[in-house]
Formats: structure tokens, sequence, C-alpha cells
């Protein structure tokens, strides 16, 4: 006989019944039906919860995404409004948003200029050349 599942033995214990023993009385079938009956209600239940919870869960989620998607919508129109070049790069260097400013400064549309290395776009000229090195702007760009 294959194993059973560890639920199915201990209902089976619980209705007085032994699976490798004698069949079971039709009051041992009796309870066992009735604790099946109750475990499988009791599964549907916590399905239910389950369901109920995801569904909460996805309309908050949807909420907090509305709200950060207007929070980032508004950060945007106000820093593209300033006349400053302005860019915002991720911990690799690669930039993240371009205000308009910036673009004309890259010589770039802000779509073309997202997600490339800064310092692939990014022309520095005058000053001391030590200063204008890439690793050496990296590190006074992090404040180091």
């Amino acid at each position: 006989m294959s194993e059973l599942h560890p639920l199915l033995l201990r209902h089976l214990r619980q209705a007085g019944c032994d699976p490798a023993g004698e069949p079971p009385t039709p009051q041992q079938w009796a309870t066992l039906v009735s604790l099946l009956g109750e475990a499988f209600a009791d599964a549907e239940r916590d399905r239910s919860d389950l369901e109920q919870t995801l569904e909460i869960t996805t309309v908050e989620m949807g909420k907090a995404h509305d709200s950060a998607s207007l929070q980032t919508e508004r950060f945007e129109a106000t820093l593209g409004a300033l006349e400053e070049g302005l860019c915002m790069v991720d911990a690799e260097w690669k930039i993240d948003w371009v205000s308009p400013g910036a673009a004309v400064l890259l010589a770039g549309q802000p779509r073309e200029l997202v997600g490339r290395p800064f310092f692939e776009v990014a022309r520095f000229t005058g000053g001391d050349p030590a200063e204008l090195d890439e690793s050496a702007l990296r590190e006074r760009l992090s404040g180091r």
C-alpha cells in the first residue's frame, strides 16, 4: 500500500481506524467521514479567507501604485519645469531621469538618454584635466 498522507493518518486514528488492521466498523466510517467533512470545510474557509485577503491586498497595492505614480508625475513635472539641467542616476551611474534642460546640455532626447551610462553621454570641458577624469568625477559626485 502506498504511504498515506499524514493528515489522513491522523483522521484515521481519530476515528479509531487502523490502516494496517481490520476494516473499519460502520461507526468508525461515520466518524471518519464526519472528520473529513470538517477538514474539507476548514480548508474551504481557509481558501475563502485567502482569496479575500488577496483581493484586499490587490486593491490596496493598486491604490498605492496609483498614488506613487501620481507623486512621480508631480515630481517629474516640478523638476521638468526647472531651466537648469538636472539628471538622476542609479547606483551604477545609469541615467534614471533627465530634465529638459539636461537633455539640451547632453544633446539628446530624455527618452534616448534614460538607461545610458552618465559618463558615456556627459562631456566635461575646461578646468583641470585631472579633475575631469571619470574616476575623479565619480568620487567627487559621490561625496567621498
